[in-house]
């Protein structure tokens, strides 16, 4: 069979999501649609007060990196500054998200050098400060890890409030739970508790690993210390 380029990326895109037969519900979200279609009546139905503490504007950040790597951050919620919003309707930053949402952009965006995701004032998206030095230890040790992050709140908010379930859940705990199958290293970064409610199975995953102090999200020596698992045998899985 003549692979054409898109053939060759559905391929790709199959063998990505071939360890669960749901549906990856984030692959059309857009500067014109920033929420997932299955999100639309639960975001709408949020009380006043909930949906002001969400920023719509923005496109979401569900997952980021390659869902076959060996490790699996789990963080709390993309943030909120409000340099984000300068980042609207940007086209490289539309190029990028496209290949995330779909598992075709495997390496972790927001620790490639040089930034390539500027505004118009010439400035680099802010994510890209905040996940270098939450990594830095692990980036002296390895310039290039393979990892992969689940969010569990997608939609940019400025913090961590009682975050509402959400349909697309389903799909990034499939993940997850592939992961586990696969005895991968699991950190959780930031909302321990939610991520427990939502898979009570992490409580008792021997690989599953929390910080000393969840609220910096720094990865490092330090704050991986009371883990039971050695810095080195952390590192031996990027």
């Amino acid at each position: 069979m003549l692979l054409t380029p898109s053939s060759i990326f559905s391929q790709r895109f199959k063998y990505k999501v071939m360890c669960t037969s749901i549906l990856n519900p984030w692959t059309s979200v857009n500067f014109s649609q920033t929420i997932a279609p299955v999100d639309v009546s639960t975001i709408y139905s949020l009380s006043p007060r909930a949906l002001s503490k969400i920023e719509l504007r923005t496109l979401p950040e569900p997952f980021h990196g390659d869902p076959d790597a060996n490790v699996y951050l789990l963080n709390g919620n993309p943030g909120l500054n409000p340099l984000d919003l300068t980042f609207v309707g940007n086209t490289a930053m539309q190029t990028a998200f496209s290949g995330i949402y779909t598992h075709s952009l495997s390496d972790f965006l927001w620790i490639q050098s040089p930034c390539t995701i500027i505004n118009g004032y010439g400035q680099p998206h802010l994510a890209y400060d905040w996940w270098k030095k939450r990594l830095s230890q692990i980036l002296k040790s390895c310039q290039t890890p393979k990892l992969f992050c689940v969010e569990l709140f997608p939609y940019h908010s400025k913090n961590i409030f009682s975050f509402p379930a959400l349909p697309p859940d389903a799909y990034a705990n499939s993940l997850i739970l592939d992961a586990m199958r696969k005895n991968k290293l699991i950190i959780i970064m930031r909302g321990q508790k939610g991520w427990i409610k939502r898979i009570p199975a992490l409580a008792s995953y021997c690989n599953c690993i929390t910080l000393n102090t969840p609220r910096c999200a720094y990865i490092t020596v330090n704050n991986t210390s009371k883990s039971g698992m050695s810095w080195n045998k952390i590192i031996s899985y990027f």
